[in-house]
């Protein structure tokens, strides 16, 4: 029995681990592509508010909203 006991607990923690690796995984990626449209929008203040008020600027924006 405690044979069985301990595999159920290793491969709880095994499950666990992975779960906890996707999310951090996750929000990595969430991260670096919001950052990535940041970027896109300009280097400073002024290009992004010329980069907002035009017409792909507002695609740029969108896509960080929505």
């Amino acid at each position: 029995m405690p044979v069985l006991l301990n595999n159920f607990s290793g491969l709880f923690v095994v499950t666990l681990s992975i779960t906890y690796l996707l999310a951090v995984v996750s929000a990595v990626v969430d991260r670096r592509a919001l950052a990535t449209h940041v970027h896109a929008l300009g280097r400073s203040g002024g290009d992004v508010l010329v980069t907002g008020w035009s017409p792909a600027g507002h695609r740029l924006v969108r896509g960080l909203v929505h």
